[in-house]
């Protein structure tokens, strides 16, 4: 129950601070936010202002008559969200303008064939009835008794009228606002590790040292990675436990390890670990390891000796901004290994978490000690960012793309492509996670 609640916890902070960026860049470029949500509706209860007074509104009844932005504390605690005014075009006046235009070019023409007027004609009628959809006050029916000219005046005057209601949009932006809005989310995520990491190396963080390093704390041998189908693997050992002891031999650097291991001759080895603050004794039985240069016996295992550092404030800071970026680029490239893999291979190279695996990691990480805890939510928020920024629709990289493409072509995609393309997105992404869920769950059986 604890691990479910620090991993929401985690998550929490990281979507706040994702979405906080998003806000914090919507509102100083003059794009309205109609709501900033902690949580995912329903909505308890929330507040804004009206004529410079803060008014509470409780439950999710509908709130016409705010001047800014509703600041709302909702039901579900998986993070939070922006209502951003015209984010999701479900009608784009802008685009509709333009349309206008064609349509006003196009009745001009005297050469217009008796097929082109009906088509016209059939068009006015479509869109007279699209917008009394929008707006009750919109009288369809004496519409349809007016000339085409006549209707396309109406039209044109009732669009100018909402471009002006929507001077605060997102979609009636530059494109570079656009831009900034979508790229400052995945941004503060970065900011969040960068401040998390700085933290982090004040209190102590574990750092990879080697055998001849002296440091302040004592340095243990680490398990850095558990390959498959090894002895290691068979025996339970896992990724982050201690060797604290190997056949009662208290070691505290790696090489010492891995000769010991070696001259067992394929003979149990007995190692005490230690994994999260508790002490287990594990028998493994090395096998003979063939390599170009020997053959030897090994359980097959990376290890690593580690020791708590801590640093002064202000290279803590420095510290916490460069590790941030080495992350950065070490994901990328091996997010870019990924997809060449599954090109190639069929199959990603590395493992796939689900939600049920990052839950596991948090509470694995959270016993293991608050530093830790720190460091592994850095580099969740760190993976949160570059994800969002990948060139998938639904994601914020994919709606950077359509703006891309708009600027390219020198007018904005089909809307109705746009807003099919994330919906599709957004159905491949769920279908991802429900795959990988449904994989750790079985292996939880399994196991």
């Amino acid at each position: 129950m604890l691990t479910v609640l620090i991993f929401f916890l985690v998550l929490a902070v990281l979507v706040l601070a994702h979405e906080w960026g998003h806000y914090i860049s919507a509102v100083k470029t003059g794009i309205k936010v109609e709501e900033f949500g902690v949580g995912f509706p329903p909505r308890l209860f929330g507040a804004y202002k009206k004529n410079g007074k803060w008014r509470w509104v409780w439950g999710n009844k509908e709130i016409t008559d705010a001047d800014g932005t509703v600041y709302s504390f909702n039901l579900i605690p998986l993070g939070g969200f922006n209502k951003i005014k015209g984010e999701n075009n479900s009608f784009d006046w802008y685009k509709f303008d333009q349309r206008l235009a064609e349509y006003r070019q196009a009745l001009s023409e005297e050469k217009l064939s008796g097929q082109e007027q009906k088509n016209l004609q059939k068009v006015l009628s479509e869109e007279g009835q699209a917008l009394s959809l929008f707006d009750s006050s919109f009288n369809y029916e004496n519409y349809l008794k007016l000339s085409d000219r006549e209707k396309l005046t109406i039209l044109e005057n009732f669009t100018d009228n909402r471009l002006k209601n929507d001077k605060d949009a997102f979609y009636t932006q530059a494109a570079w606002k656009r831009l900034l809005v979508l790229v400052s989310g995945p941004f503060m995520n970065f900011v969040l590790a960068m401040g998390l990491l700085a933290i982090g190396f004040m209190i102590g963080l574990p750092e990879v040292v080697d055998d001849q390093n002296v440091s302040e704390t004592p340095a243990r041998v680490q398990v850095y990675e558990v390959f498959e189908d090894s002895p290691a693997k068979q025996a339970g050992l896992q990724l982050g436990d201690f060797i604290l002891a190997v056949n009662g031999q208290t070691l505290n650097q790696v090489d010492p390890v891995i000769e010991m291991v070696k001259a067992s001759e394929g003979q149990a080895v007995v190692f005490e670990i230690e994994r999260e603050k508790k002490v287990l004794t594990l028998n493994v039985v090395p096998e003979l390891i063939s390599t170009p240069e020997q053959d030897y016996f090994g359980i097959g295992v990376s290890l690593v000796r580690v020791s708590v550092v801590k640093y002064p404030w202000y290279e803590a800071l420095w510290l916490g901004v460069k590790q941030t970026f080495l992350t950065i680029w070490l994901m990328i490239t091996t997010l870019a290994a990924m997809i060449v893999n599954l090109f190639k291979e069929g199959e990603p190279g590395v493992a796939l978490a689900g939600p049920i695996g990052i839950a596991s990691l948090t509470g694995k990480f959270a016993r293991m000690g608050f530093n830790y805890l720190l460091q592994f939510a850095a580099m969740f928020s760190i993976n949160l960012g570059i994800l969002n920024l990948f060139p998938f629709p639904a994601l914020d990289g994919g709606r950077i793309v359509f703006i891309l493409a708009e600027k390219l072509r020198g007018k904005p995609v089909s809307s109705k492509v746009e807003a099919w393309s994330h919906v599709l997105g957004f159905g491949l992404l769920i279908t991802l996670v429900v795959v990988v869920t449904f994989k750790e769950v079985l292996q939880l059986i399994n196991n």
